[in-house]
């Protein structure tokens, strides 16, 4: 499980450590048709799709193919990456997980990256 860490270069900014996954599945709640919101969310949830991206050079190292309408690659060589998040930014992830919480939504699948943002 990854920790939040204070960035001593920007004081109002927290990392994360995010694997393949846990990037693909906060890019995946928060680009939810159901879950819209006004132009302040949807830019931070912009600014988070931008930073949580994979890279061509990531999904190559991962051997990454799409095969449909699934996602596949090797596990073995799964990145994390340090994600530095704004406070707003933060707080836009933490409160959509728990407004599926509350909607009793989440699933199996999002334990993991509820427990990174939440736990």
């Amino acid at each position: 499980m990854s920790q939040a860490k204070k960035n001593s270069k920007e004081p109002n900014q927290l990392g994360h450590e995010l694997d393949i996954v846990k990037r693909i599945q906060l890019t995946q709640i928060l680009n939810d048709p159901e879950a819209p919101g006004d132009i302040m969310t949807l830019k931070l949830r912009k600014d988070i799709a931008a930073k949580t991206e994979l890279s061509q050079d990531e999904m190559t190292a991962a051997n990454m193919k799409n095969d449909g309408a699934i996602l596949r690659w090797d596990k073995d060589k799964d990145s994390s990456k340090t994600i530095i998040f704004t406070e707003l930014e933060l707080g836009q992830i933490k409160g959509r997980l728990q407004e599926l919480n509350a909607q009793k939504k989440l699933t199996m699948h999002l334990i993991d990256l509820y427990d990174t943002f939440i736990q």
